[in-house]
């Protein structure tokens, strides 16, 4: 079980998981961004946020000249992995998880067992174990009592982020 989250990789660096990052790094812990557009990566290596959210600037800044900020193409080792991704819709309407399988790809090769793998995406029915069993699929040595799959639904308003996630309320389904 996981019993001390030190590090903490964030992949997806959009309108929640960038927010997401800043405060955790806001509480002393070091975070890892991971995301895919050059632009978002050297950006918040800056210290600067690539796209409008009221007060995000301000975290983000502080927590890169902390040190407890930065981001990367590349999936690094973490106690505890948040996967905030886009799930847009396919031509026929059903979610498209491409964008999370390819996070469980990156995230696999970096477990070492006890980690604990968040999904935090507005995704349907089901997505967590897929991506729970795709992560399985990768790594046969690890299973359920060394890897701890969840899902927490994103629940922010846009223009009010960084208060709603650390004011409202929070749900977490666990595998």
């Amino acid at each position: 079980m996981v019993t001390s989250i030190k590090e903490v990789a964030v992949v997806g660096l959009g309108y929640i998981g960038l927010p997401t990052a800043a405060i955790l790094a806001s509480k002393g812990i070091i975070v890892k961004g991971v995301d895919v557009t050059p632009r978002t990566v050297d950006a918040v290596n800056r210290g600067e946020v690539p796209f409008v959210e009221p007060a995000l600037g301000d975290f983000v800044a502080a927590a890169v000249a902390n040190g407890t900020l930065s981001a990367s193409f590349d999936t690094p080792s973490a106690d505890a992995f948040i996967v905030a991704v886009p799930t847009p819709f396919n031509a026929d309407r059903s979610a498209n998880l491409s964008y999370i399988e390819a996070a469980a790809d990156k995230i696999a090769p970096q477990l070492r067992g006890n980690e604990l793998v968040i999904l935090e995406s507005t995704s349907p029915p089901g997505a967590t174990q897929h991506m729970a069993d795709r992560i399985l699929a990768a790594r046969p040595d690890l299973d359920s009592s060394t890897l701890h799959v969840a899902h927490c639904p994103e629940r922010v308003l846009p223009g009010r982020v960084m208060e709603e996630l650390v004011t409202n309320d929070r749900i977490v389904g666990g595998i």
